[in-house]
C-alpha cells in the first residue's frame, strides 16, 4: 500500500484515548484501602501487588474512580473516527 491509496472496503479506524490526572502520583488523592499492596504497573497506572483477591481489586478500582475530583482522569474519553 502506498500513501494516498484508498482502502478497498473504506474501513473506518477509530481511536479511544484518555489522560490520567496526577492526583494519585502527587499525593493529593484519598488514602488507598491497601497501601501495602499499592504499586504502579509498567504502563504507569495504579495497580496492586501480592496476588490481590477479587474483593481487593474491586475496592482498588472503586478507589481509583473516587480517589480525587477527576475520577482518575483529566479528560473524558474521546472517540475519534
Amino acid at each position: 500500500m502506498q500513501p494516498g491509496d484508498k482502502i478497498a472496503d473504506e474501513s473506518i479506524m477509530s481511536l479511544d484515548a484518555f489522560v490520567h490526572c496526577t492526583c494519585i502520583r502527587d499525593g493529593r488523592a484519598k488514602p488507598h484501602p491497601f497501601p501495602e499492596k499499592f504499586m504502579w504497573d509498567e504502563a504507569g497506572a495504579p495497580s496492586l501487588s501480592s496476588d490481590p483477591s477479587d474483593e481487593e481489586w474491586e475496592a482498588h478500582d472503586r478507589w481509583v474512580q473516587k480517589s480525587c475530583e477527576h475520577e482518575g482522569y483529566l479528560a473524558p474519553r474521546v472517540w475519534a473516527t
